[in-house]
């Protein structure tokens, strides 16, 4: 005998389409359910029990068909006009991609009109969604283009690169996307093999040549000759790193140039820039699937990539682009110079210049961004600087001397890593933890006095063409009522007019001075600091002191600041100053809002500096537009 049911729970008994009863079965179905479909299914009840006899009921298949061992059993007119009516039920997209039978809905029968509307049986078991595609799906090969065919067979050919000049838009080239596998066809799509079937030739030389006349002497991770060697030779038909390498650098070209020197329009350019970093992608993704032996020319990619990322606005990939160039830099050792032992110069100076050019970004996005410093110069004691010799004379085989009448490009270089290692220092001081005694904050300021000191003269010992000849004086004479608006006049008529040759030197120089006044301004404040907290102690005597010149007042140097950037920047040529693009840009905007934050007793010299740099900021401002893409540009 079974247990009494308890007479608070009603049975709710309904019939299915399957033929089982439910009255008894412990799953409860929800009511909407139950009242949405329950005439439909006491209808289709009823049609299935029509018939006592078993042997003569309908069947009807998953496809909305009637079985065929059971076609004859309704001949009436009413029955064949009503199989005529039955719909044809396409598989669900899971079901497909799966492979399975796709069972209809149980909450309907399968000859209504609504099954294909709702959720197939495994769909809604999984809690899936059912997407029935009913496009019809074209049998037989692909259809061939004759037209290709015969032009060929007639003598016509279409030109190398897309048949396109440099003067031409670039829409056609963002037709063509990577190699992908279409989830619907199952089909690759084309992916280019060299160069010249992803850009026209034409225009790649362009950049390339655009690349070593304004990028090049701020990131000099190529040796020229044997770059341009290998281009030439069509090293990327059957290299493809060099093939990633120079899509890579002309990416980075792209961004870190303005548009007007290109040649095309800021949406041109960005989706060109972004079609370079796909493809180059897709030609390295082998490192994930093979084992292969590091190699330079993978950190120059990442590199690059990372630069192209950070001025289009996304910093996520930004990060993890330059991540990987750290990495894989660590993991070849180039920090260590042993490393470098047994190479031939070329490889050697490259290694040289990309870890230098690593570090330099490091201690950039440490400063701008308050981040932590990752590549230290402790861990590379002994790694010397790139020598400062010229691509040219630098062979396989050895080095050439260098003209003592053309000083090299790489000097700049090596003086602006000097200026960062000082930035690290400095740094290091400001960022030290814990209490201090009176001796080693006076240890400190004496260490602040030897990197001012070093700051200068690193900037002294550097060559005449890299040191800025100021014209305009500050803190003499002010400058003309309308400065700020010729200036700014100026800079739109350099991004509208028609390109310019810029010297390469004078591009550095806007580098170095700019940097160097972000040096001097973290000394400041480091200095500033320390001396707070010695003020915080007992009472020290003078004599203990020994700080020299960096004792003296704050407020000077600050205004000093101010006004040597200021007088440097309306001395360059404004070329130079848009050359140098946002990076320059970041680095004024970093020191002008520090000056008027950390100023607490300002003098009227020092507020009207900081006014004039501030107004100045407001035309560079129109220059970091050219650059942003529509997007925020990181101060990295």
């Amino acid at each position: 005998m079974g247990a009494p049911t308890s007479p608070t729970v009603a049975a709710h008994s309904y019939p299915r389409a399957d033929g089982i009863d439910t009255e008894h079965s412990p799953r409860r179905r929800p009511s909407t359910l139950v009242t949405g479909y329950q005439d439909i299914a006491n209808t289709f009840h009823t049609a299935w029990s029509d018939d006592a006899s078993p042997g003569k009921a309908r069947r009807i298949s998953t496809g909305g068909q009637e079985s065929p061992e059971h076609a004859g059993d309704d001949d009436d007119e009413e029955g064949r006009k009503r199989r005529r009516m039955v719909p044809s039920l396409t598989s669900c997209e899971a079901c497909r991609r799966g492979k399975r039978r796709c069972e209809p809905s149980p909450l309907v029968p399968p000859d209504h009109r609504d099954v294909g509307k709702l959720p197939c049986a495994r769909c809604r078991r999984f809690a899936l969604d059912c997407v029935r595609i009913t496009a019809a799906r074209r049998k037989g090969p692909a259809p061939v283009d004759l037209s290709a065919i015969s032009d060929r067979q007639h003598g016509f050919q279409a030109p190398t690169g897309l048949g396109l000049d440099t003067g031409t838009a670039l829409a056609p080239i963002m037709a063509t996307e990577p190699e992908t596998l279409s989830p619907r066809s199952g089909r690759m799509s084309a992916s280019p093999a060299s160069l010249d079937q992803m850009l026209p030739l034409p225009f790649v030389d362009k950049m390339i040549g655009l690349f070593f006349d304004y990028v090049y002497p701020l990131t000099p991770c190529l040796h020229r000759p044997s770059f341009l060697a290998d281009l030439a030779a069509q090293r990327d038909r059957r290299d493809p790193v060099f093939f990633a390498l120079a899509l890579a650098v002309v990416g980075s070209t792209l961004v870190q140039v303005p548009h007007m020197l290109v040649g095309k329009t800021k949406a041109e350019v960005e989706a060109v820039a972004r079609r370079c970093v796909h493809v180059e992608r897709e030609k390295v993704a082998f490192l994930w699937a093979e084992s292969v032996p590091m190699r330079a020319e993978f950190v120059v990619i990442c590199y690059l990539e990372g630069i192209v990322h950070l001025l289009l606005g996304n910093n996520t990939a930004h990060v993890m682009a330059t991540a990987q160039a750290n990495q894989c830099a660590l993991a070849m050792r180039l920090n260590e110079e042993s490393s470098y032992d047994g190479l031939d110069p070329i490889e050697c100076e490259v290694r040289r210049r990309i870890y230098w050019l690593l570090y330099q970004a490091d201690k950039s996005t440490a400063c701008l961004r308050s981040r932590t410093m990752l590549l230290r110069a402790a861990d590379a004691p002994e790694l010397v600087f790139p020598s400062a010799i010229d691509d040219e004379h630098i062979t396989a085989l050895g080095y050439l001397p260098q003209p003592a009448d053309r000083p090299s490009v790489l000097s700049g270089f090596n003086v602006v890593a000097t200026l960062f290692q000082i930035l690290e220092a400095a740094l290091d001081l400001q960022r030290r933890r814990g209490p201090r005694d009176a001796q080693a904050i006076c240890d400190g300021l004496r260490e602040v006095e030897r990197l001012r000191v070093w700051c200068w003269q690193c900037t002294e010992a550097a060559p005449a063409a890299l040191r800025i000849q100021t014209s305009y004086n500050s803190k003499v004479n002010s400058p003309g009522l309308d400065w700020n608006d010729k200036f700014h006049q100026g800079v739109k008529d350099f991004f509208a007019g028609p390109a310019e040759q810029v010297n390469s030197f004078l591009v550095m120089q806007g580098n170095i001075l700019v940097t160097q006044q972000v040096v001097r301004l973290v000394l400041l404040e480091t200095h500033e600091a320390l001396t707070q907290q010695l003020a915080g102690l007992e009472l020290v005597p003078a004599e203990t002191l020994g700080v020299g010149a960096a004792g003296g007042g704050a407020d000077d140097m600050a205004e000093d600041i101010a006004c040597v950037l200021l007088d440097g920047l309306k001395s360059m040529p404004i070329e130079c100053v848009a050359i140098n693009g946002p990076s320059l840009v970041q680095k004024v905007r970093f020191i002008a809002i520090r000056l008027m934050e950390g100023s607490t007793s300002p003098t009227p010299q020092a507020i009207r500096a900081q006014n004039l740099l501030l107004q100045f900021l407001s035309v560079l401002a129109v220059i970091e537009g050219m650059y942003s893409f529509g997007k925020e540009v990181s101060a990295e």
